[in-house]
């Protein structure tokens, strides 16, 4: 089923009644030995397409490639849009870290440099809104083309910050800065791409961000810096994140739903931790200055 054939279920789409009755049918009629065979021929559905590049991260061939459905979690069970109604619904934590962030920026505001909010005030709530935007149509719509850009803005977010960081609080060059973040995107991008593919159920893409984060935590440990608590706080909602994305077709068999909601939800607050923390140590930068 493509993107084109779930459009044509406008209905279906938008009808409240329907999440129950998912629910439901996940622990009561669906066959566990089906958890592993949630493949039909006829729609053209390749179940190694988790391999659809673990994150998502394949990139286009042809215009084909947006369009073609793929599972790659427990909870779906066809290619319905709302066949994964928690891990489409808990993209609202995304959203809602976003707006708490912004809000909590603008009553900052008369403590920020110039008096004003600047564009990492901006930049950060709007990209972590976008995280979760298109979180939420890869796991409706459930094609390449959607796991691709969820993929590119969660990297997108991870650049970003990671520029911010060495650019304010270890007064890297804006050149400097603008590298590592570059660098960072090629390695994100490769990494999951050519490495360790289908391993961990495609979490050990996201080793690169473990990686760059517990240096973070650890930066900021050790220059005993304001925020540091908040980036603790990330790094083990991330870690604990992980386990839970690394789970969900493991325990797929026990737990219909699966866990991958779990890494939704506290990726929303492993990313909102990091904002604020930066936020309370950039300030305390600039008041140095």
């Amino acid at each position: 089923m493509t993107l084109f054939a779930n459009l044509t279920a406008i209905p279906e789409i938008f009808s409240p009644f329907f999440l129950p009755s998912k629910f439901v049918a996940k622990f009561l009629l669906m066959p566990s030995e089906n958890l592993f065979l949630k493949v039909n021929s006829s729609l053209n559905f390749d179940l190694n397409s988790n391999l659809a590049s673990d994150m998502g991260l394949k990139p286009p061939a042809s215009i084909g490639f947006f369009f073609k459905s793929v599972d790659l979690y427990c909870e779906r069970t066809d290619f319905s849009f709302w066949s994964e109604p928690l891990n489409a619904w808990s993209n609202l934590g995304f959203l809602m870290a976003a707006a708490f962030l912004f809000f909590q920026f603008k009553q900052h505001q008369p403590i920020i440099k110039k008096n004003k909010l600047e564009f990492f005030e901006l930049a950060m709530p709007f990209f972590l809104g976008l995280v979760g935007i298109f979180s939420f149509l890869f796991h409706t719509f459930a094609t390449q083309g959607t796991g691709f850009l969820d993929s590119v803005f969660i990297l997108i977010f991870g650049c970003l910050f990671l520029f911010f960081f060495t650019k304010d609080l270890l007064f890297w060059s804006v050149l400097k800065s603008l590298f590592a973040s570059v660098a960072f995107a090629v390695i994100s991008f490769y990494f999951s791409l050519f490495l360790f593919r289908g391993i961990l159920n495609g979490s050990v893409g996201y080793f690169p961000y473990l990686v760059v984060m517990g240096s973070m935590t650890f930066v900021t440990f050790g220059k005993n810096r304001p925020g540091r608590k908040y980036f603790h706080r990330a790094f083990f909602l991330f870690c604990a994140s992980l386990i839970f994305r690394t789970v969900d077709d493991w325990i797929c068999p026990q737990f219909p739903l699966g866990t991958h909601f779990l890494w939704h939800t506290l990726n929303s607050l492993t990313l909102f931790f990091l904002s604020w923390g930066l936020f309370i140590a950039r300030k305390n930068s600039m008041d140095q200055v």
